[in-house]
This record gives structure tokens, C-alpha cells and sequence, in this order.
């Protein structure tokens, strides 16, 4: 009986010692389900815009290492049609059906503290299966424990292989403007 006894508060230290070492490790995790990113092109025939509301965001913020993950079906145009010939004939959203991010902040932050920081994110993205370099200027505030990421900055179709028919040179711009914005909390392993 008593070794019974003895394995289960062994067990149970073990528990405890695991989740208490679990909840520091992701004290330094901050993330987000529902990140915001959108992109626009200007073109002599029209303007393109579309948003995306789901996208993942994870923030170390003891290495600074910066992941961000979205479907690229996840972008919703004004017009069905817009949004048909983007999956389909651009971005062959089957095929390709993420885009991401993956890179560190360059800058030292001191993440318990609050207020207005620039930030560069320096890594890679990959759009269309086409993983290139990039170093992306913003603005990180912290407040209250929460993070917000803001930036903004143009990607050229052609660097990510993105095949554009020269019927439609007229309505879909080379370079488009990307504006991403995401609000992080603390993870919380439950």
C-alpha cells in the first residue's frame, strides 16, 4: 500500500514540476488566430483589394523569432469572380495553399515593458511555393500584456512566379501594397 502510495505522489510531483516547467516555457508565446492581413494592386482598369481575417501569428519573445501562417483561400474579394480568378488562375490556391513567414525581429525588446517600438522582421516568405528573403519595417506597441504588430510593404508578383496573361496586364498591377496587423496575447497552455 505504501508504494502505492508513494508512486502516486511521484506521479502526481512529476505532473506538477511538468506543467509548471509547460506554463514558463509559453510565457514567452504570444499568439493569435485571427491575425489581419490584406493586399491591394492599382492598375489602369481596376483596383484589386482583398482581406483575410485568420491569420496565425506566433511570437517568441525570448528569441524574437516571428512565424506567421495563412490560407491563401482564406482572402475575400468584393466580387466572387475576383476572388474565383485569384485562387484559381494566380495563386493555384490547390497547389499552393499557404502562404507564410518565417524570420526574427532584428531589434532588442524589452516585451514587459509598454510602449511604441520600429521593429524590422527579417526572414523569409513564401508566397506561391516561392520562399524568398525579406525584411519587413513596422510598428510594435505593447500594452497591457498584449503585442500589436503593424506593417506595411509592396511584393512584386514576379519574385513569387505568379504568371500573369498579358490580356490582363491592364487590371492586375506587378507590384501589390500587403498590410498586415495582428494582436497577440500571452499562450496559455490549458
Amino acid at each position: 500500500m505504501k508504494t502505492k502510495i508513494r508512486l502516486m505522489l511521484k506521479m502526481m510531483l512529476t505532473s506538477i514540476l511538468t506543467v509548471g516547467f509547460l506554463q514558463g516555457f509559453a510565457q514567452d508565446k504570444y499568439f493569435t488566430k485571427e491575425g489581419f492581413a490584406s493586399f491591394f494592386s492599382h492598375a489602369p482598369l481596376e483596383d484589386i483589394k482583398a482581406e483575410h481575417t485568420k491569420v496565425g501569428v506566433i511570437l517568441n519573445t525570448n528569441t524574437n523569432e516571428l512565424k506567421i501562417r495563412m490560407a491563401i483561400k482564406g482572402f475575400m474579394f468584393e466580387k466572387g469572380l475576383m476572388q474565383e480568378h485569384f485562387n484559381e488562375n494566380y495563386m493555384e490556391s490547390d497547389k499552393y495553399k499557404d502562404g507564410s513567414f518565417d524570420g526574427t525581429i532584428t531589434e532588442k525588446i524589452d516585451y514587459t515593458k509598454d510602449g511604441t517600438y520600429s521593429a524590422t522582421a527579417k526572414g523569409n516568405i513564401n508566397i506561391h511555393g516561392v520562399e524568398r528573403p525579406i525584411e519587413i519595417p513596422g510598428k510594435l506597441i505593447i500594452e497591457k500584456g498584449v503585442i500589436h504588430l503593424t506593417t506595411e510593404f509592396p511584393v512584386k508578383i514576379k519574385d513569387h512566379d505568379i504568371k500573369i496573361e498579358m490580356s490582363k496586364l491592364q487590371n492586375i498591377s506587378e507590384e501589390v501594397k500587403v498590410s498586415f496587423k495582428a494582436e497577440l496575447k500571452p499562450y496559455v497552455i490549458k
